[in-house]
């Protein structure tokens, strides 16, 4: 049975151990590349496309979906945490930083972005990939459920590395992605794979199919866990 106490305080721990460092190069990251934009900016310098400063801040989900499971996992089960408690903290995690880069990056992409394309052209990759072609409220859902299926899907993918039957698994999604490409037929399996959960034009699927991709891959943690060693 679940704690709620105990799943209370592994959150904030992943929210802090560790994680600081996805935070600090999220940070810097962000900071250089909107430093870059901003001097292009003074200075009226059209020439060029530049990426979304915004968009940097996404290294904060990723970084944090591999070094929760790569590092926190070790360090709370020595402090006689439960794996299950740590199974449901983590998608607390993810959930939360889900959202929030969702509200932070659309807020910069219709501030500071906006701003800054009268001078020169900004890519942003909710533009990109059409999310805000239904609004700023459908754009918000369409980030939150495809970056929870990116935190879930690396930190299932770091959780197996300690298994080597992972390594085989990583042998074989790249087998795929190198067998598939070159041959016309397969390839267009990929890119319909990846039109249905980043590209698909009906927002109401996409937020479906990734939220119950999510869902699915996230529920393999649950026997991952069990036979995970500390």
């Amino acid at each position: 049975m679940t704690n709620l106490k105990s799943v209370g305080a592994i959150t904030r721990i992943n929210f802090i151990k560790t994680t600081w460092i996805a935070y600090l190069v999220a940070l810097l990251s962000f900071a250089s590349t909107f430093i870059q934009s901003y001097i292009r900016y003074l200075i009226n310098s059209p020439d060029g496309s530049q990426i979304s400063s915004g968009d940097n801040l996404l290294l904060v989900l990723i970084l944090a979906a591999i070094l929760i499971p790569a590092v926190n996992f070790r360090k709370i089960m020595h402090l006689n945490g439960r794996k299950i408690d740590f199974f449901w903290a983590c998608i607390i995690n993810y959930t939360i930083i889900s959202a929030l880069l969702s509200v932070i990056i659309l807020v910069l992409n219709l501030t500071i972005d906006k701003t800054m394309r009268s001078v020169f052209e900004i890519w942003d990759i909710i533009d990109i990939f059409g999310w805000t072609n239904n609004g700023i409220f459908i754009a918000f859902f369409r980030q939150y459920a495809f970056y929870l299926l990116l935190a879930v899907v690396l930190h299932t993918l770091t959780s197996i590395q300690t298994f080597w039957w992972g390594w085989v698994i990583d042998v074989i999604i790249v087998a795929i992605i190198s067998v598939f490409t070159p041959i016309a037929a397969l390839r267009q399996l990929l890119v319909d794979f990846f039109s249905l959960i980043i590209f698909n034009t009906n927002p109401i699927a996409h937020i479906a199919v990734c939220f119950s991709l999510a869902a699915g891959i996230y529920a393999l943690n649950i026997p991952i866990l069990s036979r995970k060693k500390i």
